[in-house]
């Protein structure tokens, strides 16, 4: 048995005092102080795309000027980019970053955002420049198509130069012959 007093005793009652004093200061503690958000990079089916997009979308439009919101902008950018995304749409992904930075400068996130932009700025000339060529092809069929027709009613009208030609020369023949035989 335990006498009171004993340094046995007066150990086991420290450590039952610093044990209890760790439970209950652990328990004051908010969370893990680092936080983990979900990563918006893994592959997504179509319907958990929409429905985190569309939940983005409705926390922005409720407080649209919080800048609390930061985070929703940028994960919203990261979504409308996402290459699980049937529809991506690049320039507006570009301007949830410019949003997000715009809320939120100095966020330790900011070279990440910085750099997508970069990369979407990039996607977004591309894109352009892609509906421009596909305008520019376009016309150019249809030009071609225009030739096309005109080249064939260039070649019937050719022929019929031609077969007219050879009738001439062969009428000519003829006359040259009737012409020789009166002389």
């Amino acid at each position: 048995m335990l006498q009171t007093g004993t340094p046995q005793t007066v150990k086991y009652l420290m450590l039952s005092a610093l044990l209890c004093m760790i439970l209950s200061t652990s328990a004051c503690v908010k969370g893990p102080g680092v936080v983990y958000h979900q990563n918006y990079y893994h592959p997504m089916k179509k319907e958990i795309l929409e429905k985190e997009v569309t939940g983005l979308e409705a926390a922005i439009d409720d407080h649209p000027g919080n800048s609390k919101k930061s985070a929703s902008y940028f994960y919203l950018a990261l979504l409308y980019a996402h290459y699980d995304n049937p529809s991506p749409d690049y320039h507006r992904s570009l301007g949830m970053f410019e949003k997000y930075l715009l809320f939120d400068p100095n966020n330790y996130k900011k070279d990440e955002a910085q750099y997508m932009m970069t990369l979407l700025q990039e996607l977004v000339d591309t894109e352009k420049e892609l509906s421009i060529i596909k305008i520019k092809t376009e016309r150019m069929k249809q030009d071609s198509k225009k030739i096309k027709v005109k080249n064939k009613q260039l070649i019937v009208e050719n022929q019929k130069l031609t077969d007219a030609i050879e009738k001439l020369k062969l009428l000519e023949l003829s006359l040259e012959k009737k012409r020789l035989s009166f002389k």
